[in-house]
């Protein structure tokens, strides 16, 4: 959902924003602990900022083999942080 939301939308991106989490501050800490409740026996989701599970199976496979994601985070990730980034470039070929 948050890789979806600052522009890694093709699914398996979450890897480069593994990757790129170190060089930068942790300033959203207070963000991710009100969006991820971390517990003894796991964790809760605060739904407030996911769209309902089941709302659209989360994925389709296109022709192409690459996989489409629907949309996962909810208005209140758009109320909280702003507009959505938009998409970087995914030029595979290259």
């Amino acid at each position: 959902m948050v890789c979806q939301f600052i522009g890694f939308d093709h699914y398996g991106d979450e890897g480069k924003v593994m990757g790129l989490a170190p060089y930068e501050e942790d300033r959203y800490a207070a963000d991710f602990n009100d969006m991820i409740e971390l517990r003894k026996d796991g964790f809760r989701l605060n739904l407030k900022y996911f769209m309902p599970l089941g709302h659209n199976q989360g994925m389709e496979v296109n022709e192409d083999g690459t996989v489409s994601l629907s949309r996962c985070y909810s208005d209140a990730m758009i109320d909280h942080f702003g507009p959505p980034s938009e998409a970087p470039c995914h030029d595979y070929a290259a």
